[in-house]
């Protein structure tokens, strides 16, 4: 279960990202993303790697670096995704969106906004 062989309709969105990364990040974006869509059950970095076979294309310390030391912005990655999936949507119609932060990095004992917040109104 190779990733090159996800269907080709997926190769346009995923090529919508390769702005934001370096090529061999990109290389491994494109690669842990169609592990992540292929990979049957569970879905941690070490079983999509193993059940997509993607020590056939590099080392699997690699695919761990990518979300540790690669030069990529998670906003930048965010922005592109929200700006294609409002292009492809809301043609003529209202999207509502709702986004969790939890896995953010975040520093500091006052950064903004970490606190929980919970809207009571019924949308």
């Amino acid at each position: 279960m190779m990733p090159h062989l996800l269907v080709h309709s997926f190769a346009p969105f995923l090529l919508a990202f390769q702005s934001c990364f370096t090529q061999p990040s990109f290389s491994s974006f494109w690669a842990l993303t169609c592990a992540c869509i292929l990979c049957p059950g569970r879905r941690s970095i070490t079983h999509m790697i193993q059940s997509a076979q993607l020590t056939e294309l590099k080392h699997y310390c690699s695919f761990h670096r990518f979300f540790s030391h690669a030069a990529w912005d998670l906003d930048v990655l965010c922005m592109r995704l929200t700006k294609l999936a409002v292009r492809l949507l809301a043609l003529k119609s209202t999207l509502q969106w709702a986004v969790d932060d939890t896995l953010c990095r975040k520093r500091g004992l006052t950064v903004y906004g970490t606190g929980m917040h919970h809207d009571k109104r019924c949308w």
